[in-house]
Formats: structure tokens, sequence, C-alpha cells
């Protein structure tokens, strides 16, 4: 991994992005002097920390595969049946739209009241899926009931609610499953009370309509190609977690889970170079952009049928730069930074490299499509990686 020496005078540094990331670069770079670094709100969202928080800046969170992984690593996760390894935040995942037949998991006492006949038809790997009965006036204080007791047997600290969109696979418009969300996060909230955490997976959804009740969203960004996102694409999950950080209810979780470029399925093919690269950026971006973000970069749905949010642990994941100092401060348009105890968080997810000047600590040159994690040196200088 490249390393980016940063100097007041060393301006003329540029390294081009590998031509695996097969974007289009401008040849020319951007010069900024960044501005002042926006103060922490007085009122910023609440600090979510477990037991043992840990001190790395990147703060990981493992979607499933409790038995791929050993929960060390990780500050969040979620499970239908989730095994309670480390301190991690943990939640229960509910099944609230639909029953996988003869699957223990999904299934709870009194629930063959609300399975029905009609399929959920989603991708054949997951088996044969029957679409609950959520529009059913009964259902919501039912689910609660089960969010209650899922996450007392699980000491979990809330639940997980996947799905969580008006775009369903069912012959259901989107206006009737709005309604039925609201109301079962309504009776979530009501059963369980203010402290107890309600996260939805999201996607790439600009959906706020149940906001106000639950506290964290899942944005799984599940692509189509086994390439790179394009910059249209990065922009939208910019804008996403801006979003979903302005709306969401208290403390703000955003679980932000990109995708990798898959050449093949090798541990080496998922710690190559473009893939550290993007892994990087990404973890940057949602380092700087939330105030409780947590990241995953991992392998693409489609690379396989078992291969869902399987993943490496990359190099960057060990900084540690302490506790942030501002809020998000943008320098441009695609560029923006964060301010630490011991450094300063960058991203530049625009096509053209950038030279950002920090007065005596130094001017950073970041590519097109890049992150840097900079720390502090002695002398006040900073150093990136």
């Amino acid at each position: 991994m490249k390393r980016l020496l940063l100097s007041v005078c060393l301006l003329g540094l540029l390294v081009a992005p590998s031509a695996q990331a097969a974007v289009t670069v401008s040849d020319e770079k951007a010069k900024f002097i960044a501005p002042p670094p926006t103060p922490l709100e007085a009122s910023v969202a609440r600090a979510l920390k477990s037991g043992d928080t840990r001190p790395e800046t990147i703060k990981l969170f493992l979607p499933w595969h409790h038995d791929v992984y050993q929960i060390g690593p990780y500050e969040l996760t979620w499970a239908a049946s989730p095994t309670k390894r480390g301190k991690a935040i943990q939640l229960t995942e509910i099944y609230w739209a639909y029953n996988y037949s003869g699957k223990s998991y999904s299934s709870y006492p009194g629930l063959d009241n609300f399975i029905t006949n009609a399929p959920w038809k989603h991708a054949a790997e997951y088996g044969t899926t029957l679409q609950l009965d959520y529009t059913n006036p009964n259902f919501a204080d039912y689910i609660a009931n089960v969010a209650a007791e899922r996450a007392k047997q699980f000491h979990a600290k809330g639940v997980f609610l996947d799905w969580w969109t008006n775009k369903h696979p069912s012959a259901l418009s989107e206006a009737k499953i709005g309604e039925a969300r609201r109301k079962i996060a309504q009776s979530i909230r009501d059963r369980n009370g203010p402290n107890f955490l309600i996260v939805g997976n999201t996607n790439w959804q600009f959906d706020r309509s149940t906001h106000d009740l639950i506290n964290g969203v899942y944005l799984e960004m599940i692509k189509k190609q086994k390439g790179p996102y394009s910059s249209s694409e990065i922009e939208t999950v910019e804008k996403l977690l801006e979003f979903h950080d302005e709306y969401l209810s208290e403390p703000k979780i955003v679980a932000l889970e990109m995708q990798r470029i898959t050449l093949d399925k090798s541990e080496r093919d998922r710690n190559s170079a473009v893939n550290n690269r993007y892994a990087k950026l990404f973890s940057a971006m949602n380092v700087v952009v939330p105030r409780n973000g947590f990241f995953i970069y991992t392998d693409n749905n489609r690379d396989s049928a078992t291969s869902d949010h399987l993943h490496t642990y990359y190099e960057i994941y060990r900084t540690k730069l302490g506790n942030p100092k501002s809020a998000r401060t943008k320098i441009s348009d695609g560029i923006a930074y964060k301010l630490f105890d011991k450094g300063v968080v960058l991203y530049n997810w625009t096509n053209q490299a950038a030279s950002v000047g920090f007065g005596k600590a130094g001017t950073v040159h970041i590519d097109a499509h890049e992150g840097a994690f900079c720390e502090f040196t002695t002398p006040g200088r900073l150093s990136c990686k």
C-alpha cells in the first residue's frame, strides 16, 4: 500500500490510479487550501459504544456469518440467532416480511397465523420463501412482541430488519408496504422503549418515512457489475450517507457495505492493490460523513451463491487516530475531511487528483478515487497512508 508523504514544499508527486480501477482521470490536479474544520454540533449524535470499544478509526461491522468470522474485530453485528462472543453491539434479525419454509430461525410461535401462500420472489439460492401477511391489523403488535422476546433471549441491544424498503417482490403496492412498515416500527418502538436499537436495510433508497422511529440503516450497496462502482454511484453513496445521518433518530447508526472488484474468488484477489484502494476510499467516506459510521468491504452478492458479505481484513483497518475533533468539512464537491485527535481523514471520489494544503502541517496529495488516513508526526506534520 503506497504512502503519501506530505510536505508544504512537496507539490509535484501524484500517483495515477491502478489501471484495474477502469476510471477516467483528468491529467490535471486541483489545488485547494483546506477550510477550517467544521465544529462538532452541540447536540452531536451520542457515541454508540460497545463494552470494549476498539481504538481503530474505522469501525467494522459483521452482517451475519457468525459461523465464519470471529466477533473480535467488529463493533456491530447481527444474525437471526446471534452467538454472543466478545462485546460487540449485537442485534437479532427479525423476519418480518417473509418466512423461509422449514427454517427454524425464521419461525416464531404464532407465526403460522400470518404465513401466506404467496411466494417471496427473490433469488432461488434462498430456497422456498413465503410472504408474511404483514398488513394484517394484528401483525405489528405480534412482531413487536417477537422482537422483545428474541432480543432478551440473545442478549441483543435491538433488532435488524431486512428489506426495510417499500420495494418488495410481491403484489402489494408501495403505499401498502409503507403503511405496514410504519405500524411495525411504531409497535416495536412502543413495546421496547427509546433505547432499543432498530436498524433496517434500506439499500440504495432515499427513504426516511420511519426515521423518526428507527436508529439505523444498513446500506447494502449491491452492484450488478463485478468491476468498480461508477463515479455517479459513488456520488449517490455520499448523498445517502449525508441523508441518513441527518434524518435518523439517535444514535444514527449508518452501516455501509461496499462490494469489491472481483477477478476471481481468491483471498489474493480480495487483497489486490485495487481492492485495497477502494476499501480505503469507501472506509474514509464512511468515517468522514456520518457520525456513527460502521463499515465493511465485501465480495459481490453475484460472485457466487455463497459469497454474500464474505470479506478480508485490510491493513488500513488498523489505523488509530483517536476521537473526532470536527464534523465533516467540505473542501470541494466530492472532496472532504474530518479532523481527529491524532490526524486527519480525507476522501476524493472525483475523477481528478487533488492537492489540499493544511498550513504548517503540510499538503495532502490525494489521487482520484482515493482515501487518505493522515497522522500528525512529532514535528506537527502529516504523514498519510
